[in-house]
């Protein structure tokens, strides 16, 4: 299964978003479909049709801009996902900051990591999974800061970005941290 496209591309709370697939399971339907924005479970499925290899969803409350995940627990072939290559963007205050990137990708503990969006020069720390880290460099386009020991190599976080006015501010897809070599 593969997400295909999407559309709209971006849109704020309560925006209708039709999700095209490609070999989408015969059997898949609205009770055994699921969608993640930026590995949240904040849309709702509204419409499955695994015939025209459509998903209609909405966006809702506390979603944050990322890539869509669509998950189909089916009968007959058990679990199927599919990652969307392109971020959807939610609507923002023209203010709030948006974390767009992470390089590298995978990074290995003690490495830098470059966090890059705009409107960043509110953040006041970073949060990869639940290690929080207050040492950072800050500018309006790029955060920079050492991945630290205390966060365990061989797994995959969230990171998030902590303000002030706009509380966490979640960077798109998954962190994967190393060992290094």
């Amino acid at each position: 299964m593969e997400i295909t496209s999407f559309d709209p591309t971006s849109g704020s709370v309560n925006t209708a978003v039709t999700l095209s697939l490609s070999d989408m399971p015969s059997d898949s339907a609205s009770d055994n479909t699921s969608v993640y924005l930026n590995g949240l479970s904040t849309v709702t499925v509204n419409t499955v049709d695994p015939q025209a290899g459509t998903v209609g969803i909405t966006i809702g409350p506390n979603s944050q801009s990322g890539e869509f995940v669509v998950v189909v627990q089916s009968p007959s072939q058990g679990t199927v996902s599919a990652q969307s290559a392109d971020n959807f963007t939610v609507g923002a205050q023209p203010e709030e900051p948006q974390i767009e990137s992470m390089r590298p990708n995978p990074v290995s503990v003690s490495q830098q990591l470059a966090l890059t969006g705009r409107n960043l020069q509110s953040v006041k720390s970073v949060f990869i999974g639940v290690t929080r880290i207050y040492n950072i460099q800050v500018s309006s386009t790029m955060i920079r800061l050492t991945v630290p020991g205390s966060v365990q190599a061989g797994k995959k976080y969230r990171v998030a970005g902590q303000t002030d006015k706009y509380g966490k501010v979640y960077a798109p897809g998954m962190l994967s941290v190393t060992s290094g070599s």
